[in-house]
């Protein structure tokens, strides 16, 4: 099991928003940007916010119970 102490220093780890303190910022028309959605049933998957909702990246379906929240890392250079 690799230890993520040592990376902390290096690697800059997004911790998880909860909802309750922080969305998403929507653009004009009401979209966010896509993060890392958690909905406390140990389930993650990728979001966005419409109008004020959850929905699925893939599908564009309700998420349902999202409790946290985290930006998604930038892609590899």
């Amino acid at each position: 099991m690799i230890s993520t102490n040592k990376y902390k220093s290096k690697y800059r780890i997004m911790e998880w928003i909860n909802i309750e303190e922080k969305l998403p910022l929507e653009n004009k028309r009401q979209q966010s940007e896509d993060v890392l959605v958690y909905n406390g049933m140990s389930e993650m998957q990728v979001g966005y916010t419409l109008e004020g909702f959850w929905q699925d990246y893939y599908g564009g379906r309700n998420i349902e119970k999202v409790t946290h929240w985290k930006p998604l890392p930038e892609a590899p250079k």
